[in-house]
């Protein structure tokens, strides 16, 4: 019994001795367990205890840092400094970024709203839903690799070139930078709207199209995919192919093949030399392209057909001639040009005429010359001819008044753009936009950077609608003679004998100033049709 006694008692100590242990500090512990005087078992014992005293404090520890990591997305310090990352790597002038999460590895920006000035490549710059990786450390690196970016929609305004050799550098700085916090390879864009040019003879676009840019080891390659490519009065042509290599040295349109209705457009060797104004240099083809498809909507009525032809591209977007286009338009494999007769001269020679019917003119053989720049378009070497009935050659000039060429003159105008930070490379010229503008918030109120750029955009609209009304207004100036069958005035002797038979080409031969707008050219020739047709 006494030895039992003794067990319990000697085991009771040691009970009470290693609970009294456990409560020391850290370093009593371990050097009491490695003192080994507690025998085996109290040491395992020991050991195993204070084990799991560390185990749970490197726990507590790893929780407490991935909790400071984990909130550090979200905290105010996070988003600033994504802001300066931005504002840095793309030498913005304001940044504003709303709705960042972090899950699983992936970093999402629900909205980036940019604006930049003369040291980038735009002017604003806009993205929905962008995603990427980006671990919990990499906010901490001095370096990101975010792998694949993708967004869902972007839309940019790029700027169209440079003031001096500086600005031209410093875009490409930006473009073709190696260094900086995100290294990124490869960026794909669900919905991209890319625009450039400041003025109607400047503008272009990309809209609504699938791009992906893929770092080069001197640019960037970019591939476009459905959408719509404009540039001057090449409008809205469908996208099938679009590659553009992008380096120091300019763009290189590798691949440019586009649809139109049943056309087809192409571009080869285009090529555009960076540089303050950048110089474009290049072919256009056009292949049974509908003229509905590239003139103006009030033309319509007057005339319609599908043309070919082979056109080199001139000019810069940087400049106030703009982008140009010289070619020949030939009417052959079945391209034609038809006129109606809305056209006063040949509404005219319907009544004058009792043999043949001039409501439709079919032109389907010859072709001429067309130059369009700073704002004109030249067509000389008109020879055209519709079978027996109607033939015409000469020359013709289109081109705006010079009241709706100053527009981008307005004040108002001009103010409205402070207002909203677009600075003189950005493509508003719209006059009068200031009456349409909505009513003015107060003083001290603040507009968000997402809200000026949806105020520019829609500005933006409000242009494009004035300068299809403009196309009304244009103005045309030449001379053209037309041919008519020999037995066009039989039945009224008092025009044959204004406009005789020619000996030489047996056939009518009248020459025709063209003066004024479209519904007005051709007038005074018919009303003297009129005044002397009289039958």
């Amino acid at each position: 019994m006494t030895g039992q006694s003794e067990s319990e008692q000697l085991q009771n100590f040691y009970e009470r001795l290693g609970h009294w242990v456990s409560k020391q500090g850290f370093w009593f512990q371990l050097r009491y367990s490695l003192s080994n005087r507690s025998g085996d078992g109290a040491f395992g014992y020991h050991m195993m205890a204070l084990l799991s005293r560390i185990g749970l404090f490197l726990v507590l520890i790893g929780f407490g840092i991935w909790l400071f990591l984990f909130t550090q997305f979200g905290s105010e310090r996070f988003h600033t400094k994504l802001g300066e990352d931005f504002r840095s790597g793309f030498a913005a002038k304001e940044v504003e970024i709303s709705g960042i999460s972090h899950k699983q590895g992936k970093l999402s920006i629900n909205r980036l709203a940019m604006t930049g000035e003369k040291e980038t490549f735009f002017t604003k710059f806009q993205v929905k839903n962008l995603n990427c990786q980006m671990n919990m450390l990499d906010q901490f690196r001095s370096s990101w690799e975010p792998g694949l970016i993708e967004i869902s929609e972007a839309s940019v305004s790029l700027r169209a070139g440079a003031d001096t050799d500086a600005s031209a550098q410093a875009i490409a700085d930006v473009l073709f930078q190696k260094s900086g916090y995100a290294k990124f390879d490869t960026v794909v864009v669900k919905k991209v709207s890319l625009n450039w040019g400041y003025s109607a003879r400047t503008k272009g676009r990309i809209s609504s199209s699938r791009m992906s840019a893929l770092r080069l080891e001197d640019g960037w390659r970019l591939n476009f995919k459905g959408g719509y490519f404009s540039q001057s009065w090449l409008k809205k042509l469908q996208i099938k192919e679009l590659q553009i290599a992008v380096s120091e040295k300019g763009l290189v349109f590798e691949k440019a093949l586009f649809s139109k209705g049943n056309g087809v457009v192409s571009l080869a060797d285009l090529k555009i030399k960076a540089g303050m104004q950048p110089e474009i240099n290049g072919h256009v083809n056009l292949r049974d392209v509908s003229l509905a498809s590239i003139l103006p909507i009030a033309t319509a009525e007057y005339l319609e057909g599908k043309i070919s032809g082979e056109f080199s591209a001139f000019g810069s977007i940087n400049s106030t001639a703009g982008v140009g286009f010289a070619g020949e338009v030939s009417l052959t494999d079945g391209n034609f040009i038809q006129l109606r007769d809305e056209l006063p001269l040949l509404k005219a020679l319907s009544v004058v005429d009792a043999y043949n019917n001039y409501r439709r003119v079919i032109f389907d053989e010859g072709g001429f010359h067309l130059k369009t720049y700073d704002g004109t378009a030249t067509i000389s070497h008109l020879q055209l001819k519709a079978d027996e009935l109607f033939a015409v050659n000469g020359e013709l000039t289109v081109r705006l008044p010079v009241d709706n060429v100053a527009v981008a003159l307005d004040p108002e105008f001009a103010a409205m753009k402070a207002e909203l930070n677009l600075d003189s490379d950005s493509d508003f010229t719209l006059a009068n936009a200031s009456a349409d503008k909505k009513t003015e918030e107060p003083a001290n109120s603040k507009t968000s950077l997402f809200e000026k750029i949806d105020q520019a955009a829609e500005l933006q609209l409000m242009q494009e609608k004035q300068t299809e009304a403009q196309n009304t207004q244009y103005t045309y100036e030449g001379r053209v003679t037309i041919s008519l069958a020999r037995n066009a005035f039989d039945r009224a002797p008092r025009l044959l004998k204004l406009h005789p038979v020619s000996a030489e080409s047996k056939r009518i031969e009248i020459e025709v100033p063209i003066q004024g707008r479209l519904e007005e050219i051709t007038m005074e020739k018919a009303d003297d049709f009129y005044k002397y047709g009289a039958r």
